[in-house]
């Protein structure tokens, strides 16, 4: 006697709708993901000190500046934008390089010894007729305190790319980071958080 099995797909089918459903925002958190990690890795790796030919750090202003952006674009069902960088100014002209015209503020100069140039240099002397003779030369001057207006300096930047280095060195991860942003999305029918796809990833956040 033939034994027979009955398939009914309805319910596999009814999951199935239920993960398209929350495909996209997967793919956004997968999108925010990469973003963080990226932020990550250009601050370890782009702006540290003795860093040629990234941006130095200093201070640590720039480095404290980046950051992903908190949320993701859906640009259709099945592409997201993360975004990361720096609200700095200075720090996007590093990026892309360029002359830019920038305003110095007015501010006061402190009194202070100023180098003449050779020309204006004298020699001073002491004594009359023969025996008159030099024994100094005069090579600075004294400047008083002023007040110095402000006024416009061209500057050259040199493009050092700090993010878009970074870039290229996500993108080998993004497969992986897909691919657990799917595997969170099965397991629990409902789409993962950015920290919970690094997390899957074996990655930091």
């Amino acid at each position: 006697m033939p034994s027979a099995i009955h398939y009914d797909a309805g319910a596999f089918l009814a999951q199935l709708g239920a993960l398209k459903r929350q495909l996209p925002q997967t793919i956004k958190a997968v999108a925010l993901a990469s973003a963080v990690y990226g932020a990550k890795v250009a601050v370890e790796t782009k702006f540290i000190e003795a860093n040629p030919p990234y941006l130095n750090r200093k201070t640590g202003h720039a480095s404290r500046s980046v950051a992903a952006s908190p949320k993701a674009a859906l640009l259709d069902q099945f592409r997201a934008r993360g975004t990361y960088g720096s609200n700095i100014w200075y720090v996007k002209r590093h990026e892309e390089g360029g002359t830019y015209s920038e305003k110095v503020p007015a501010h006061r100069v402190k009194a202070h010894w100023r180098r003449l140039p050779e020309s204006q240099q004298r020699a001073s002397y002491h004594g009359r007729g023969r025996k008159r003779s030099a024994y100094r030369i005069r090579t600075q001057t004294r400047v008083k305190e002023h007040l110095v207006r402000g006024y416009f300096v061209s500057r050259k930047y040199r493009a050092r790319h700090m993010f878009r280095d970074t870039q290229g060195f996500i993108r080998q991860y993004i497969p992986s980071l897909t691919a657990r942003g799917v595997e969170l999305l099965a397991a629990t029918n409902q789409a993962p958080s950015a920290a919970e796809v690094l997390a899957a990833a074996g990655l930091p956040g």
